[in-house]
């Protein structure tokens, strides 16, 4: 009897380790590079990119980074013409089933309405079809899932975010939508803006479904160093 329990128990300790060694040898290889895009944007290229280098090289991944006029971006890492995004809004991740949300929030984004010091600033501006307005396509995105048709305004699309208060400090344009977050100080330099906050919105570092089994590793190491690089990880709204 004694011994036909030890039989068992080596039997299922020989299953366990099959088992494991088994589960070992079918995961995927880690890549030994991977492409990701990023839009301009100071923030995310002062604090948001060396991040994700430091999270990937810990895994022995090396990245190249790739940038991308806004929309663009999404558009490679949805069809698999680039692994992924370096960092995108939730409201514009979801609509692509084809990326995978890796982790916490990395950043709460902000929709910023500007406005050049001579006029008036207001979120009525919106709804004002006689209004022109900077803004990326991305963040064009953004502001018609979250207004509807109550936005008016005349979009006039740029393809790079960084663009959009140099041309308002200029008085080219008097209104923009802009994306800003914790800790971005890249506004202060301009003397002339008007700043209207929004609403915000989680941003998510995003993967194509076909890399989908790095979410967790990536995920445990954005936990581990986020701090180093950004701050409010893991936090969706300001707080």
């Amino acid at each position: 009897m004694l011994r036909a329990k030890v039989s068992g128990a080596k039997v299922l300790l020989l299953g366990l380790v099959f088992s494991y060694s088994f589960s070992i040898r079918c995961a995927p290889p880690l890549p030994e590079v991977i492409t990701l895009s990023y839009i301009s944007h100071p923030y995310i290229e002062n604090h948001v990119l060396p991040l994700m280098e430091k999270v990937y090289r810990d895994l022995g991944i090396q990245v190249e980074f790739v940038l991308q006029p806004s929309q663009r971006n999404m558009y490679l890492a949805s069809s698999g013409q680039t692994d992924g995004e370096v960092a995108y809004s939730e409201l514009l991740v979801n609509e692509h089933d084809n990326l995978v949300k890796v982790g916490k929030s990395l950043i709460a984004s902000q929709f910023i309405l500007l406005c050049h010091d001579s006029v008036r600033c207001s979120v009525s501006v919106l709804s004002e079809d006689d209004v022109t307005m900077l803004i990326t396509e991305a963040s064009y995105g953004g502001i018609k899932s979250h207004y509807g048709e109550s936005f008016e305004a005349q979009p006039y699309i740029l393809s790079t975010l960084s663009n959009i208060p140099k041309l308002i400090e200029q008085k080219r344009i008097l209104y923009g939508i802009y994306v800003t977050t914790f800790g971005d100080s890249s506004l202060d330099t301009y003397q002339h803006l008007q700043k209207q906050f929004l609403f915000s919105t989680a941003t998510y570092h995003v993967l194509n479904t076909r890399l989908g089994y790095l979410a967790p590793l990536v995920s445990e190491r954005m936990e581990k160093y986020a701090a180093q690089y950004i701050q409010g990880y893991g936090i969706s709204k300001p707080q």
